[in-house]
């Protein structure tokens, strides 16, 4: 009886022992664990119009596009395209205008000028909430859709399906 108690108990220490050092090097990383590609919306609150809608879509090769629509008389666009990079900690991308998002699941949250998530009354205003991934919704900063073949060329400077000639 000792034998199998006395076997389980090694194994057991050989287990944990194993099992509780993670090398140094790994990091635990939204940016791999998190499937934050995709389309992210919110609305602002707006002096002079009823709102602004926004719809901002992170694509896997670290480009964006965000889409801001004034719900005003003329419903005026603006689009704004480019790159974003992740911080040292994979949890906050930054967007050339030096905005700081912080990447959760199924959020992201405009983090303030000390990089802390906004709270209050008008903290729901700083949170981009994921959209269901369309198809044909993957485009990338030149505005090439993905999941349907294109890639930018820079030959024929525009969006391409490279095995069709």
């Amino acid at each position: 009886m000792k034998k199998p108690t006395l076997l389980f108990a090694l194994l057991s220490i050989v287990f944990i022992s194993g099992c509780s050092q993670l090398p140094k090097n790994q990091i635990y990383s939204r940016q791999k664990s998190i499937d934050w590609q995709g389309n992210y919306t919110r609305t602002l609150p707006c002096a002079d119009c009823s709102g602004i809608e926004q719809l901002l879509t992170l694509n896997d090769d670290h480009s964006f596009v965000l889409h801001s629509v004034y719900h005003n008389k003329d419903n005026d666009k603006v689009v704004k395209k480019g790159r974003f990079k992740w911080d040292n900690s994979n949890s906050i991308i930054s967007l050339p205008n030096n905005s700081k998002l912080k990447v959760s699941k199924n959020k992201l949250f405009v983090l303030d000028s000390g990089a802390q998530i906004v709270k209050g009354s008008l903290a729901s205003f700083y949170i981009f909430n994921k959209t269901p991934r369309m198809v044909g919704a993957d485009r990338d900063i030149h505005g090439c859709i993905a999941s349907a073949g294109y890639q930018w060329s820079k030959k024929h400077k525009r969006c391409v399906r490279p095995w069709l000639k």
